[in-house]
């Protein structure tokens, strides 16, 4: 049986240079007592800074986050105050946030540790999330700071010449985060991003391979119309199946849970109805609402068409992103990370590749997965219609956590 799988793969990273100067100030945002909580608003929050009306897009919030709370270990001050805001963390909660804690609550404790390509008994989900840190030789870490880092084991430590092998590193870099993603994110740090004052980077990568729980037929795929937001028209392959799905809608939206085969991990749906669009969904979208969603959607039987897709987004201002979200010292000569360094020490640049593909790969034996959720009522239920053919949200999440991995967009099928 041929089966549908989503490939989902991410790469971030944060370059840090000697500082220059910018101005600052400071803002105010809700705090959350529990990592999940705090990591989803923050999510919400930056995919609304970054979303773009009618363009494809997919973010992985969870990437830039990991690194995010890895530089609020080594900050202090108002940086440390800005982080914590930025990613709705009370600081009253004090250690509570802190590397392991954050590490351990992600994908179920210990089903996954950091830089280890978990797959399930039957190999058909396949998660691997890394971060590594390249520190130039001249750079030098506070014990303090860098003993926490490896207790955690969430992250590599190289070394690197930035100053005289600027290229050499590059292609270090570029070649680490190729292997993570299994060849799928090439070339994530361009040519000349990287000089002289380049003291340190850090990076993660997430990668994930799924087969669906309960798979499409390619037999079943046909071509039909998905129509855009300006009210035209293109033509995609819809791959379609009836069976039972976690689903839940109001009046605004219909929002359909499909899962992986042997994951805890599962992709939301967002589609809007009728005359209501992706960014007024997105506009009411934060991380209680989407919440109360997943936790209401109960089993029901739906016809379910979806287009067959694939996203590429690059982000290479992610740090204007971030400064518009509150966090500016970070960027300037105002930067406090004397918890990692006792050299100055700023962020200079925040990029980040993300893609996921919808494809048909090979032939694997499914058991009886396709006739396990069968409709058992007593009495025959109505048939729900999810027809995604205009524009609709997506958030891959874990389930044992909560954390969002993923939030998208497809606003063109056959366009990224």
């Amino acid at each position: 049986m041929t089966l549908m799988t989503r490939k989902w793969m991410v790469t971030s990273f944060i370059i840090f240079f000697l500082n220059f100067p910018l101005q600052t100030h400071s803002n105010t945002t809700t705090v959350y007592n529990t990592q999940k909580e705090a990591l989803n608003e923050f999510a919400f929050d930056l995919y609304k800074q970054v979303t773009q009306p009618n363009q494809n897009i997919i973010l992985s919030p969870y990437s830039l986050s990991s690194l995010l709370v890895i530089l609020l270990n080594g900050a202090q001050g108002t940086t440390q105050q800005q982080l914590a805001k930025l990613l709705h963390f009370n600081e009253d909660n004090g250690n509570k946030f802190n590397l392991e804690a954050i590490d351990a609550n992600l994908l179920g404790s210990n089903a996954c540790p950091r830089d280890a390509y978990c797959k399930s008994d039957d190999n058909n989900s396949v998660l691997l999330i890394a971060n590594a840190l390249w520190a130039d030789r001249s750079f030098s870490y506070i014990p303090a700071f860098l003993t926490a880092l490896q207790q955690a084991k969430i992250t590599q430590f190289h070394q690197a010449d930035f100053k005289n092998l600027p290229e050499k590193a590059r292609n270090t870099i570029n070649n680490w985060v190729e292997k993570k993603t299994n060849n799928y994110i090439q070339h994530l740090i361009p040519q000349g991003v990287i000089s002289e004052d380049t003291k340190l980077i850090l990076v993660n990568a997430i990668y994930f391979n799924g087969l669906w729980a309960l798979p499409f037929q390619p037999k079943d795929t046909a071509t039909a119309l998905f129509l855009l937001e300006n009210g035209t028209s293109v033509q995609t392959p819809m791959m379609k199946q009836e069976d039972r799905f976690l689903y839940k809608e109001d009046a605004h939206l219909q929002i359909l849970q499909l899962g992986y085969k042997n994951s805890a991990i599962r992709l939301a749906i967002l589609l809007p109805k009728g005359s209501y669009t992706v960014q007024q969904v997105l506009r009411n979208l934060d991380q209680n609402t989407f919440s109360k969603l997943i936790n209401a959607s109960t089993e029901q039987k739906i016809q379910v068409n979806i287009p067959r897709f694939k996203l590429e987004s690059t982000f290479n201002a992610l740090n204007t992103s971030l400064q518009k979200m509150g966090l500016k010292d970070a960027f300037t000569d105002q930067a406090n990370f004397s918890r990692m360094t006792k050299s100055p020490l700023s962020i200079s640049a925040i990029l980040q590749k993300a893609i996921i593909e919808v494809d048909e790969k090979g032939t694997v034996a499914a058991a009886a997965t396709a006739t396990i959720m069968t409709a058992t009522a007593a009495f025959p239920q109505p048939v729900i219609q999810f027809n995604a053919n205009h524009p609709f949200l997506l958030v891959l999440f874990d389930t044992k956590s909560g954390i969002i991995l993923f939030i998208g967009q497809v606003v063109n099928p056959t366009g990224t």
